[in-house]
């Protein structure tokens, strides 16, 4: 039997209400926040989107910068409001759940009634802020503790013994290399590691999925740091469009490595006279890849295409940097619902 089987692409989860859910509200299910993208009848199952690019109203006297995390304050005051739930920028210790990431500058300004995050389907990452903890020792802290559990309290200590640390944080140990016993007789090569094989010390290099050089950088293989986005796009009907309609950004510079179409069907209608164009295109409309099909060049019939090269410049993307989708069809172009599928690898600082 397989261990696993395949389910939904996880963009959206099955939601069946107690009460009548309008298209557009928010709801909290434990730890996971969805939207209703269209309404649900009471004891009726419908949908939750949990992943996807959504404007949520905005908490009265909140800003928000691209990239923060968002959260949803089930019992917050939107702008312009009464208390009916709101996008917030604190966990509140968990009592707000996570939502994802903020697209896009938010200033705290009464005609700014939503903040535009892009939602991940994972869970919360949440912090504890120092005045969380409970049983907090009354020592006033010394220069460079620690808090440190005795089992009955967090007290402030120093850190001692084989290494010490300064009040930025940075550690020093306190034995050299020549304090090392049973080390190997060969002579160091470049960027090696000192590797114990039970019995000495030996000079090592790392291979594998990783490599390091001289000055300590890692650099992982290129297949074990790329990373997949798939993005979903609706059964548009023949000859409507999609405007520039932002799609992807992440809060690192990421390069793109490839953009590829799946799609869930036959296309219908496309020909020399009514050309289906995909193009994503950089914030500055700068295209990154585009592709026509006609014709002769079909799109494919439930399978994966790749779009083709993309631009050497363009496809390297500043940190907060959108990618937008335009896909314009012709009068009876009609093309299946389909994924784009992104691979991408952040770009090394």
């Amino acid at each position: 039997m397989a261990q696993a089987t395949f389910v939904s692409d996880g963009l959206s989860i099955d939601y069946t209400p107690s009460g009548a859910v309008d298209a557009g509200d928010v709801v909290v299910e434990s730890e996971r926040v969805g939207v209703a993208k269209k309404a649900i009848a009471a004891s009726a199952q419908g949908a939750l989107a949990i992943s996807g690019v959504f404007d949520f109203e905005r908490e009265q006297d909140t800003a928000f910068s691209d990239g923060d995390d968002a959260y949803w304050d089930e019992d917050g005051t939107p702008e312009g409001g009464a208390a009916t739930g709101a996008a917030v920028s604190t966990s509140d210790g968990g009592t707000n759940k996570y939502i994802g990431k903020v697209v896009g500058d938010v200033a705290d300004a009464a005609a700014n009634l939503t903040v535009r995050i892009a939602m991940s389907p994972g869970w919360a990452q949440d912090s504890t802020a120092l005045g969380d903890l409970s049983d907090v020792g009354d020592g006033a802290p010394g220069n460079a503790e620690l808090l440190i559990s005795d089992a009955d309290s967090w007290e402030a200590k120093s850190v001692s013994g084989a290494v010490t640390m300064d009040n930025a944080g940075v550690f020093t140990m306190n034995s050299a290399l020549g304090d090392l016993t049973d080390v190997g007789d060969g002579a160091p090569g470049d960027a090696e590691l000192l590797i114990s094989d039970a019995d000495s010390w030996e000079a090592k290099s790392m291979s594998g999925d990783a490599t390091i050089d001289n000055a300590g950088a890692v650099t992982l293989n290129a297949a074990h740091s790329e990373q997949h986005t798939q993005i979903s796009v609706e059964d548009l009907g023949a000859g409507a469009d999609i405007a520039t309609r932002e799609v992807f950004v992440h809060p690192r510079a990421v390069t793109l490595k490839s953009v590829g179409i799946l799609t869930d069907g036959a296309p219908a209608g496309v020909d020399d006279g009514n050309t289906m164009v995909v193009t994503l295109a950089d914030d500055a409309a700068n295209t990154i890849v585009t592709k026509t099909y006609n014709a002769g060049t079909q799109p494919p019939t439930s399978d994966y295409e790749d779009l083709g090269a993309l631009d050497g410049t363009h496809k390297v993307l500043a940190a907060g940097e959108h990618v937008t989708l335009s896909v314009t069809n012709g009068a009876t172009a009609n093309p299946p619902a389909f994924l784009i599928i992104l691979v991408w690898e952040p770009t090394n600082a």
